[in-house]
């Protein structure tokens, strides 16, 4: 993949799309407390505040099993409890900070996926602002997945790097691109999918960019960079993985499932948002 001529102001984009998502939140974000699953894995830290960090990651680890596939998210809640303990406005406002960090960085790797500025602002813009999640804007338990988010997209704008043509020892933007993407893993699930499609996009593109230079297998190892250590903590997340349940019949009633789920996604992106 050739870098991109095109030129645009980052900074003064990014500080936009910061502005937008610190305005959005200006209404609620001083008024937010703790809500829900909040309260159990609050209680959880507060019992195990004289146990430092490491005790109190422990101590979620034994609360929720999931903890033990989700690292990042348990060292970022005790860490916030560190510093905030019962306060609720920081959490939120560190939240904020996640959200808006997540928009900026989606915006950048999407100039340089696609090169192109506007398109890679309106999609930025449009992910900062829906309100499609709005649980992982007042639900402390949820904000990792806000962190997921950012690593996940700076990890596709490091991939991206490492394929150009004239890239500097690219093997340093995959070995970077591989450690984004395995903190957005072990911060929460919820990217996976994008993880796949900005490997398979970026390849992709790196093939077709480089097939003429003769040079498409050389780029292409760099990849392995990349997929190798997803596949690793993939296969150790499956194996600490204690059981999987479901609820209202799921594989039973499947076909209805998805049935519902494209009509209410249609419904709701096309008309009700």
């Amino acid at each position: 993949m050739q870098s991109r001529k095109f030129k645009f102001p980052v900074i003064l984009d990014s500080v936009i799309l910061l502005a937008a998502v610190a305005v959005s939140a200006l209404p609620y974000v001083l008024n937010l407390g703790f809500y829900s699953d909040d309260w159990y894995n609050l209680t959880v830290l507060w019992q195990k505040s004289t146990s430092g960090i490491a005790g109190q990651i422990h101590g979620l680890y034994q609360a929720d099993h999931t903890m033990m596939q989700r690292p990042v998210q348990a060292l970022y809640f005790a860490t916030a409890f560190k510093l905030f303990g019962m306060h609720a406005v920081p959490y939120h406002l560190l939240n904020i900070t996640a959200i808006a960090a997540a928009t900026v960085t989606l915006y950048v790797a999407g100039g340089e996926v696609f090169g192109e500025r506007w398109l890679a602002f309106v999609i930025a813009l449009c992910f900062g602002l829906m309100p499609h999640y709005t649980s992982d804007r007042f639900w402390f338990t949820m904000q990792h997945a806000n962190l997921s988010a950012a690593f996940a997209f700076l990890g596709t704008w490091s991939i991206s790097r490492g394929t150009h043509g004239n890239a500097v020892r690219p093997a340093k933007w995959f070995i970077l691109g591989a450690a984004l993407f395995t903190l957005s893993f072990l911060s929460y699930e919820v990217m996976l999918g994008w993880i796949v499609a900005s490997i398979v996009l970026v390849t992709g593109r790196s093939y077709m960019a480089n097939r003429k230079a003769m040079e498409p297998q050389r780029r292409l190892r760099g990849i392995l960079l990349v997929v190798v250590p997803l596949i690793i903590v993939g296969l150790l997340k499956i194996a600490s993985q204690r059981y999987i349940s479901t609820h209202h019949h799921f594989f039973e009633n499947l076909a209805l499932h998805l049935r519902d789920a494209i009509a209410q996604a249609i419904e709701f992106n096309f008309w009700s948002f």
